[in-house]
């Protein structure tokens, strides 16, 4: 009995020393793990903070583009197109080099933003935001479709809606803000008088960055909240002015 007991006291020492050394290695890997996972998947606001940091200049702590630089340029573009055109250049009678269409219809994508026609008593009309391609609206419940923000200087039309006292006035908010991989960047909203027909840039919403939502008052269509990654936003003035009523 004795010497059986002495031969199996090294077997229970290594056995020990064999349990001892897994907790060891299980208990480091799960703190290499923790660290790694502390280090590089920190949600999205390392995302965001990843996309700022690719429009950053090694000497630089912020971008440096301007506040509307996207307006800016297309204003530009379009004075050269048009300059072209004058000199009996190959272009299209807005100015701008031909091109074909390729899509959207052949391409699935995103729709952020959904409103239908309160007007329209057969429901048919509807007006749809895609995340990367601006707005379009159908008459035959999305048989067709017609696009009606081909001059936006932001396509990544997310966010639409409509003043419930004067539905000519309908305000658009662009840009992804969720964090997802594809997203695309937004620079403030757009807003129409004539029910979509043309739409104007509200420059004071620059500096908004990416509009998840927006709402317009019942009773007011000038009185406007909207919320961005950047904080919520309130305008009585149609949106002319803001005021930061929310971080």
């Amino acid at each position: 009995m004795r010497g059986r007991l002495i031969l199996s006291l090294p077997i229970l020492f290594c056995m020990v020393i064999l349990i001892t050394t897994q907790f060891n290695f299980d208990k480091k890997l799960k703190i290499a793990v923790e660290e790694i996972h502390e280090k590089h998947f920190e949600g999205p606001g390392e995302f965001l903070k990843f996309h700022q940091a690719i429009r950053t200049a090694d000497d630089e702590n912020l971008p440096s583009y301007e506040l509307g630089h996207l307006v800016k340029e297309q204003q530009q573009s379009i004075l050269a197109a048009q300059s072209k055109q004058n000199k009996n250049a190959r272009t299209q009678s807005n100015g701008v080099i031909a091109f074909k269409e390729r899509g959207p219809a052949n391409v699935p994508g995103r729709t952020r933003g959904l409103l239908v026609d309160p007007d329209d008593a057969t429901k048919n009309t509807w007006y749809a935001c895609s995340a990367s391609g601006g707005v379009w609206k159908t008459t035959n419940a999305g048989s067709s479709w017609t696009l009606i923000t081909p001059d936006l200087t932001n396509l990544a039309t997310t966010v639409i809606a409509m003043a419930n006292s004067n539905h000519n006035t309908i305000y658009i908010g662009t840009g992804e803000g969720f964090g997802n991989v594809e997203a695309v960047s937004g620079n403030g909203i757009f807003k129409s008088t004539d029910r979509g027909v043309t739409w104007n840039y509200l420059p004071s919403t620059s500096a908004f960055d990416d509009i998840n939502r927006a709402i317009v008052d019942p009773a007011n269509e000038n009185i406007v909240l909207v919320a961005s990654n950047s904080g919520i936003y309130k305008s009585i003035d149609g949106g002319t002015t803001w005021n930061k009523v929310s971080s």
